[in-house]
């Protein structure tokens, strides 16, 4: 995370003990090796579904987007619930950015009146005298 955080500047300040790269790619190029050696060290486990969604962060970042849409993909297949759920909503800004949005098949039946919670038949009885 040390690379993640580096300064972009030519030589870190003296006394700053954080990393610093000259360029923003070198920093991002810095940042990637790491995250491609867990992610294939460790294949299949929680910590490699972390390096896939970073690594898809970095890919969004640098508007490689089917990279970005893969390592997406791996993060919500292979990551616990809460990195999944991420991938997945990153996931669904890539297709509604593109236009890959995926919408719910509407049914074309019509709904039946006795079905309905607004029925005459599924309404409590009214308090009012009528």
């Amino acid at each position: 995370m040390k690379t993640r955080d580096a300064l972009i500047a030519p030589m870190a300040n003296p006394g700053d003990t954080r990393l610093a790269s000259p360029t923003l790619a070198e920093k991002n190029t810095a940042f990637r090796k790491p995250l491609v050696d867990v992610s294939t060290r460790h294949s299949g486990s929680n910590e490699a579904a972390v390096a896939h969604y970073l690594l898809a962060v970095l890919d969004s970042d640098e508007s490689k987007m089917a990279d970005a849409e893969k390592n997406f993909q791996k993060a919500a297949a292979t990551g616990d619930a809460e990195y999944s759920a991420l991938a997945k909503w990153s996931l669904q800004q890539i297709y509604a950015s593109s236009g890959r949005e995926s919408r719910p098949k509407r049914s074309s039946a019509p709904l039946s009146p006795a079905l309905t919670p607004w029925s005459p038949a599924n309404r409590p009885p009214s308090p009012w005298p009528t």
